[in-house]
């Protein structure tokens, strides 16, 4: 089973949905309690948002408190920061060509480009 993405949130006090951790653990709330495969997941209780950010699972209460599950308990904790993607790179080639040497590219969709050094 796949984890759901980064920031993925469940709003209570009942949600009709469910996040996935890395483990395959599923996560749901209901009545503002947070569930773990269908179990009461710890103690809680006026739970408003749980959010699965980082790899951790996250919930906030309605009195704007966040916890996190640690090693199967609620830890007190802050508001989840969510880790924004890697910006991709270009990679970039240096090349010296002699004269009257080419060189020729082909780029990922098949196009092709030849250089030659006079």
């Amino acid at each position: 089973m796949t984890a759901s993405a980064n920031g993925s949130t469940l709003t209570g006090p009942t949600s009709t949905g469910s996040l996935t951790d890395a483990t395959g653990g599923v996560w749901t709330l209901t009545g503002g309690v947070v569930y773990l495969n269908g179990k009461a997941a710890g103690t809680s209780y006026n739970v408003a948002t749980v959010e699965y950010a980082n790899g951790i699972i996250y919930q906030e209460n309605t009195s704007k408190a966040w916890y996190e599950w640690i090693n199967g308990t609620w830890s007190a904790t802050t508001a989840p920061v969510v880790a924004a993607p890697p910006t991709p790179t270009t990679p970039t080639y240096n090349v010296t060509l002699k004269a009257g040497e080419s060189l020729l590219i082909t780029f990922p969709d098949g196009a092709q480009s030849t250089f030659t050094a006079s």
